[in-house]
């Protein structure tokens, strides 16, 4: 007769609390050094409008999510640190405009739509690239193959995250190295690999459409800018 299995759970030591703790107060504290870096660059760069789409890039973000997702095994740990890390930027972000142009000059209904981004969409985010990159699947390609797909949809219209008609180089380089490690490096076995490069091409022509119908009927820039 087999004994039954005994299952042992550990209550975290206090040193790991600490450095858990300390790790989601450094993402907090860089979310919003990279928040207030990142009005001073937009700021500068809204005479030039290749400037601007280099600035309004979605390819840093991608990666930070990228990152987050990569240093922790948990999904539930992953959407905390993304939510840390991206309500700050949001918060330096808008702390830093009102600064620089007064406290009129922040719009609350972009505010709001970039917090609501930060407190929903990046944690789900990080949470199901952790999720996804535990082992192979079908359906964990999926996952790998959206931001893979947003990026190369950015890529190709220059409009998703930036403004402006032409694309500077340095955006359309960072896109699609953030699209292929999103397809080649993260997920898990060959397999995987495959399925995610598969659905970019869909996914990617489904992005296309969409951000050319919303900047032609002007409501991307109506609630997004």
């Amino acid at each position: 007769m087999t004994a039954p299995a005994i299952t042992v759970h550990r209550e975290p030591s206090p040193l790991g609390v600490v450095v858990r703790v300390g790790w989601f107060a450094l993402l907090v504290v860089a979310g919003l050094a990279a928040g207030i870096e990142g009005e001073r660059i937009i700021r500068e760069a809204a005479a030039s409008p290749d400037a601007l789409a280099v600035a309004n890039a979605g390819a840093p973000y991608a990666v930070v999510l990228a990152v987050l997702a990569m240093v922790r095994r948990s999904p539930a740990w992953a959407a905390a640190d993304a939510l840390g890390f991206f309500a700050a930027y949001v918060g330096g972000y808008y702390l830093a405009v009102a600064v620089h142009h007064g406290g009129a000059a922040v719009d609350r209904h972009y505010a709001l739509v970039w917090l609501l981004v930060a407190l929903v969409a990046c944690p789900i985010g990080a949470a199901a690239i952790t999720w996804a990159r535990a082992r192979p699947g079908v359906l964990r390609a999926v996952v790998f193959a959206v931001p893979a797909s947003a990026a190369l949809a950015e890529a190709l219209t220059g409009r998703m995250w930036g403004m402006g008609d032409l694309l500077a180089p340095v955006v359309l380089t960072a896109d699609l190295l953030v699209a292929a490690g999103y397809v080649l490096v993260l997920p898990r076995g060959l397999r995987t690999r495959i399925v995610a490069a598969v659905l970019v091409v869909p996914g990617t022509i489904g992005f296309v459409a969409l951000t050319q119908h919303l900047t032609a009927t002007g409501a991307f820039w109506r609630y997004v800018y």
